[in-house]
């Protein structure tokens, strides 16, 4: 039986549909029913003309799989060395999950359940944001028809953990090395934790006076001027020479910059040491991550432009960047100084000039 561009036949106990689409002929099961038959076909039709693509059996058999599969694709060729974040998706929905059932009111749900099990808001985000770079990969390939919208929670959690050079000073009273040097170094140059454990020897020139990376999370390369900044490059001098001094004592080369006493490089991260020598300098619940927001804040607070600030960094986003630019009531009060002396000084005190009376009505 026809029905525009298609049409349904019983074959063998079962409905089949066809349906024509620039010029592709498609044919599809569509189960015991003849109602059933019909909708499906009317459904066909109607993505035709709604979408300019055809959902068809293809698209309703993508899964969760399928789309971590393309992401894990997307990731190796981009030269990420990390894998997707969706682990909590996975557990959650399963991997044969259908694609096609990810709507904007079932993703909604998932993140309520999130949040009310502790997840942060930027947690979540990012979970579906990484879903949503799925979609929309299968989307491209054609393999989707469309890229549904996703639900997104503005965040309100933003950290304003900083710390200034005093403070500083007393943190590293408590500290040892590696993680004293580490400290330092992660204060004035705003480098991320695994760039600076991961930093090398032959990524760091005296002769030259710079150390960079080769690439970084933002995929680009960074230098930073080490000779131009004295305590920089006397961290650095120092910690050479403890590095050349373990490595006579264990006889072998040491690559990294950042060692334990044995040798061995700086890979974890010293939950314990830390929490324990910021509790005795003041500064609980400080973050290895509020050393670059301070180092953020003191370029700026220092006049230099942002742009040369952001490559200083390692921040790709102006957005980013300006989320741990935040001004602090010593900034604001420094700014209304400012202000006041390009006014020029105020007028003497008690003198004011007299309002002018209205005069009476004759």
């Amino acid at each position: 039986m026809s029905y525009g561009q298609g049409s349904i036949a019983r074959r063998g106990g079962r409905w089949w549909i066809t349906y024509w689409h620039r010029g592709k002929r498609f044919r599809e099961a569509a189960g015991a029913r003849r109602e059933d038959a019909l909708a499906l076909l009317k459904l066909r039709q109607g993505e035709g003309e709604r979408t300019g693509r055809v959902i068809g059996a293809a698209a309703e058999r993508l899964t969760l799989r399928d789309l971590i599969e393309t992401l894990e694709a997307d990731y190796s060729i981009r030269g990420r060395k990390s894998k997707p974040p969706l682990t909590r998706l996975r557990e959650h929905f399963g991997e044969d999950f259908p694609v096609l059932d990810f709507r904007y009111d079932v993703v909604t749900k998932y993140m309520a359940q999130r949040r009310a099990k502790g997840a942060a808001i930027n947690t979540t985000n990012n979970e579906v944001a990484v879903l949503g770079k799925g979609l929309t990969l299968l989307h491209k390939a054609g393999r989707l028809p469309q890229r549904p919208p996703l639900p997104w929670i503005e965040p309100n959690n933003a950290r304003q953990g900083f710390v200034e050079q005093a403070a500083l000073d007393r943190l590293l009273r408590h500290l040892e090395q590696p993680l004293r040097a580490f400290t330092e170094l992660a204060f004035y140059t705003g480098w991320r934790r695994s760039e600076l454990t991961g930093l090398e020897w032959r990524r760091v020139s005296f002769e030259r006076g710079e150390m960079w990376l080769d690439t970084s999370k933002n995929g680009e390369g960074r230098t930073f001027p080490l000779s131009a900044h004295p305590r920089v490059e006397a961290v650095l001098r120092e910690q050479r020479e403890r590095v050349e001094r373990i490595q006579r004592e264990r006889g072998f080369l040491i690559a990294n910059v950042f060692v334990h006493d044995s040798g061995i490089a700086m890979r974890g991260w010293f939950y314990d040491a830390w929490r324990t020598a910021c509790d005795a300098a003041g500064l609980e619940g400080l973050l290895v991550h509020d050393l670059r927001r301070s180092a953020v804040r003191n370029l700026t607070r220092a006049g230099v432009a942002e742009s040369v600030a952001m490559k200083l960094t390692g921040h790709k986003t102006r957005d980013v960047f300006d989320r741990y630019d935040i001004k602090s009531n010593e900034d604001m009060r420094a700014a209304v100084a400012k202000l006041a002396e390009y006014h020029g000084p105020a007028p003497a005190s008690g003198h004011v000039l007299p309002m002018p009376r209205r005069r009476a009505k004759a």
